[in-house]
């Protein structure tokens, strides 16, 4: 699981970190940097999928730096997680800083840490003024030493150099961790596109292959989709089916599509609500095949039924039991429905984005026991105490 996040100069964050829980939500004005926050989790899916080179171009490429700097300082990046297998009480910090343009890889550190502050490393990478390139690595308790020049690319990832030391079990647990992390802020227009019938192992961030993506769940993984129909159903109680058919019109492709009580023809595509597809995208997300580690949702309350935000709330909360969820919104019904122990603030100060959370602030936490969310946050009640 994911305990603690940390960027800084990374688009709008000078220096900020976050404590996720099992469940989160992340709240604040426009522009306040949620969107960059979750930014940052899926930039570390892509450089573990594809490395750093790649996952920068992906991100905006130079256009990463802080807002407020000139590029000259490394963006950095430190992730800590728990759930190790056979280690319980130990926790795995990753850290990275990197340069944009050109891409340079400047530190990386790989270690273990016990609940008492105590600390075993597995891997380091620092970079000196002239560019050499220091690593170490632990191998059977001992750490050696070497140096070299130009390395670009995370050694934590290189299976070449990790191969039999003590950090290869560990890199394991964090590429695939990472490779886990999911974001999504759909749109509705896309989710309704016809696609092509073929093998979709995964959906977009913005749902542009949901009817690719639901044609191959019905196809490969019936089980999990009688599960994302079941749960449909009983939201929308005038649908009798949930349909992912080829398209009649169009060879070799494919489109959402229901059957309703009332009517002996199914409808499909554009016929469908914005609200309906993107409940059905995000109940697609939590009762699928996919198994993410970590999943964001950004603004999932956009055109759904306020009375249909509570059961939405209800099945991110239950889905956050087996994996970490974590959403933005600038809903007040949606607020309403969860706990002070849920809410992360995000705001901006002295132009950087900065989050707390508000389990961490007593004061904040007692000033508030009696205020529903929703109000609290319409009156700025959240962030002004941030």
């Amino acid at each position: 699981m994911l305990r603690t996040l940390y960027a800084g100069n990374y688009r709008s964050i000078k220096s900020t970190s976050i404590q996720f829980g099992n469940f989160n939500c992340l709240v604040g004005g426009n522009n306040s940097g949620k969107s960059n926050l979750f930014d940052v989790l899926l930039f570390l899916s892509d450089m573990a999928r594809s490395g750093l080179e790649v996952a920068i171009a992906n991100h905006g490429g130079d256009r990463l730096h802080y807002y407020g700097s000139g590029g000259d300082e490394p963006i950095r990046v430190k992730i800590v997680l728990d759930g190790l297998s056979g280690k319980p009480e130990m926790k795995l910090r990753y850290e990275i800083s990197f340069m944009t343009d050109p891409v340079k890889l400047v530190d990386e550190t790989l270690a273990l840490n016990d609940k008492n502050g105590g600390e075993q490393l597995l891997l380091s990478v620092q970079t000196s003024a002239t560019g050499q390139q220091d690593f170490r690595v632990s191998r059977a308790g001992s750490i050696q030493s070497s140096s070299t020049s130009g390395l670009n690319e995370p050694l934590v990832f290189n299976s070449g150099f990790t191969r039999g030391s003590d950090a290869e079990p560990h890199t394991d647990f964090l590429r695939n961790y990472l490779l886990g992390i999911r974001g999504y802020k759909f749109i509705p227009d896309r989710l309704k596109a016809f696609g092509p019938a073929i093998h979709t192992p995964t959906l977009q961030r913005d749902g542009s292959n949901f009817a690719s993506y639901l044609h191959d769940v019905y196809s490969s993984n019936r089980k999990y989709f009688d599960q994302i129909q079941d749960q449909f159903i009983r939201n929308f109680r005038d649908i009798d089916e949930l349909l992912a058919p080829l398209s009649r019109s169009q060879t070799g492709m494919t489109e959402v599509g229901i059957r309703e009580k009332w009517f002996r023809r199914s409808h499909s595509g554009t016929q469908l609500s914005d609200g309906l597809v993107g409940f059905l995208a995000h109940l697609t997300v939590l009762y699928g095949p996919d198994e993410p580690s970590f999943v964001t949702f950004e603004e999932p309350e956009n055109y759904i039924n306020p009375r249909l935000l509570q059961r939405l709330v209800e099945m991110l909360q239950e889905a956050s039991r087996s994996v970490q969820v974590a959403i933005s919104t600038h809903s007040t019904s949606l607020l309403n429905y969860l706990s002070l122990d849920d809410i992360i603030v995000v705001t901006r100060y002295e132009g950087g984005t900065r989050a707390v959370r508000v389990a961490d602030k007593e004061a904040l936490k007692n000033a508030l026991k009696d205020w529903a969310l929703g109000d609290a946050y319409v009156a700025g009640a959240l962030e002004d105490d941030a």
